[in-house]
């Protein structure tokens, strides 16, 4: 998406419309008719009172035309909306989650592969809660060789064979730097 303003344009990166005085909201790589989102930018200063707020339009450029030319560049009118509030603060958390194939389940003991490939990286990421397919909650508990094995304990009724063992990682993300006069 590019939202622009005075003849310029700029990325933006989307999230759902937070609460009011939550500074953190999560990515949403897609956008759905219906729902109200928020776009984060670079962008110029706009100036104003406490209680106004600059119109918002929002472009995206045609695929059929070439990115060469600028003279004969088209744009399709995605939406409107309006500045919200200027807030360095603001985050915009993009989910990633890895996997692990369960190697032996003992009732609620695992021993997982496939999520790491050293010891050194199980090690760091201790502390960080698993969870499965199923909805169990588990704990790495040690690291097993050099290969990036490691044991868990989950909570809850045993763990199965066939389950899928999750990580959900969180990481900071900001739109590009893409200002074009």
């Amino acid at each position: 998406n590019f939202a622009g303003g005075n003849g310029g344009s700029m990325a933006s990166v989307t999230s759902r419309n937070e609460a009011r005085g939550v500074h953190v909201t999560k990515y949403e790589p897609f956008v759905e008719d219906g729902i109200t989102y928020s776009g984060t930018t670079f962008g110029r200063v706009v100036f104003g009172g406490p209680k106004s707020s600059a119109p918002v339009l929002v472009w995206r450029p045609e695929e059929n035309t070439s990115e060469d030319d600028t003279s004969k560049r088209r744009f399709q009118f995605v939406g409107s909306g309006r500045m919200i509030n200027v807030d360095p603060n603001r985050v915009v958390l993009k989910r990633i989650v890895l996997t692990a194939q369960i190697y032996k389940a003992h009732k609620k003991k695992v021993v997982l592969r496939d999520m790491f490939f050293n010891a050194e990286d199980v090690n760091w990421f201790k502390p960080v809660p698993l969870f499965t397919k199923s909805g169990r909650v588990g704990q790495i508990t040690q690291s097993i060789g050099t290969k990036g094995y490691m044991k868990a304990r989950f909570s809850g009724k045993p763990i199965q064979q066939h389950d899928t063992v999750g990580m959900a990682l969180y990481r900071r993300i900001f739109p590009k730097w893409e200002f074009r006069e």
